[in-house]
């Protein structure tokens, strides 16, 4: 006999919302659900397995592309330069962000 989960086995199982679940019930596009009684359903565990294989894969973006490349400090004088870097660019922020704020009109 196989297995069966209710609708919140079934959310859990699929980290999926109720609502996103009925919705794919409603296209067709999700494991058809069993009456267990007159008020409840589940899905059989084996089916839903099988269409959660049936998904797309899609590779997101690796962590770090969007981070440009910082090479360390190798001595004091590069330590300095960085800080004196670091500084230049947090005071550039400060005064873009006062011009931004004394040309905003109420």
């Amino acid at each position: 006999m196989p297995k069966v989960m209710n609708m919140v086995d079934t959310q859990e199982y699929t980290s999926l919302s109720r609502a996103t679940i009925n919705r794919h019930r409603k296209d067709g596009d999700f494991p058809k659900a069993v009456k267990i009684t007159n008020n409840r359903i589940g899905f059989v565990v084996s089916e839903v397995d099988e269409w959660l294989g049936s998904r797309p894969r899609e590779l997101g973006p690796e962590v770090n592309d969007n981070k440009r490349r910082v090479r360390c400090p190798q001595t004091p004088q590069e330590l300095e330069e960085a800080r004196l870097q670091d500084n230049a660019e947090l005071k550039a922020n400060k005064r873009e962000q006062a011009s931004l704020r004394c040309c905003v009109f109420d």
